[in-house]
């Protein structure tokens, strides 16, 4: 859903006259939803949206009602269309000319950043002020970590690859390592916000790490290409599923389709001598992916394919 999609069914609270009876019943009776203190959104239709539009419609709502703040950030990044780890409710602000409020003037839903933005470094899109792609990218390392620097860069890199990302570098602040690191481990070829987040945390793992990892190369087996997410040591396959993937028309096939191609496609890894391994979002969060790699990794096969 678009931004405008959301946003044509805000309702600020703040322009209502005493014409609007109806209206103030409707919100009074808790028929609508306070996204923020000044605009509220029909009930029905909030809950109606995907989790990532309900953040999405949260962030576009204080981002409406911010007069002199600046969505950074996580925040940013949702505005931009870009991948964040995880969905988080709270939205980030930063103020070019002032501080913060007191904390007893805070809504519990923001996080005030001492963010130091310049003014180029701003930019309106649809009335709501954003940090730029290359601000934004910055502040979700050093704010939220390399895992999550990783997942926004490789993000950006697919949706804006003119966007020059050597600057993100330049000058001191704080976090600078962790957005050194986000960059070296982003490669920009991960198809999903969950395949980021495993590629990074299998390079970043001690053991896993000193092993090659290749992400998205192509091989082709009996006149067939395929592309695995992951292949370590040229034999192991790491293939990460996300839920959207059977829920049975994301990506136009039915449930039972899409798995008994996946299948049909291990069978034919297997026969070709690799090992193929497959996890979702429990398995990469929880540990389990990284645990069974490694065990694997001591046990390769005889068979097991090498480099080259």
């Amino acid at each position: 859903m678009s931004h405008d999609d959301i946003t044509a069914h805000f309702v600020d609270l703040r322009r209502l006259t005493n014409a609007d009876h109806i209206l103030r019943a409707a919100i009074a009776a808790g028929h609508y939803h306070r996204l923020t203190p000044e605009i509220a959104m029909l009930r029905e239709r909030f809950t109606e949206l995907p989790p990532w539009d309900r953040v999405r419609a949260r962030t576009l709502a204080f981002g409406w009602s911010a007069d002199r703040a600046v969505l950074v950030s996580r925040s940013a990044a949702v505005i931009h269309g870009l991948w964040t780890l995880g969905l988080d409710p709270l939205v980030e602000l930063a103020y070019l000319t002032r501080s913060a409020p007191p904390r007893s003037q805070r809504h519990p839903y923001v996080v005030y950043r001492r963010s130091h933005l310049h003014g180029h470094e701003v930019i309106d899109m649809e009335g709501v002020r954003v940090s730029t792609v290359a601000r934004t990218l910055r502040d979700v390392a050093r704010y939220h970590g390399v895992i999550a620097g990783v997942v926004a860069i490789d993000s950006a890199r697919r949706r804006f690859p003119a966007l020059p990302l050597d600057g993100l570098t330049m000058g001191k602040f704080f976090g600078i390592g962790m957005v050194r690191q986000a960059l070296e481990l982003s490669t920009g070829l991960a198809e999903s916000p969950l395949e980021s987040e495993a590629t990074a945390l299998l390079k970043l793992d001690a053991e896993i790490g000193r092993h090659s990892i290749v992400p998205q190369q192509e091989v082709t087996i009996g006149g067939r290409r395929v592309r695995p997410d992951n292949l370590i040591d040229g034999w192991l396959i790491v293939e990460i599923d996300g839920e959207l993937k059977y829920d049975g028309h994301t990506f136009g096939k039915p449930t039972d389709d899409v798995i008994r191609a996946e299948r049909q496609r291990e069978k034919l890894l297997q026969n070709a001598g690799y090992v193929e391994r497959r996890y979702g979002s429990r398995d990469i969060r929880g540990g389990l992916m990284l645990a069974d790699v490694r065990r694997t990794l001591r046990s390769a096969p005889s068979w097991a394919k090498t480099t080259g």
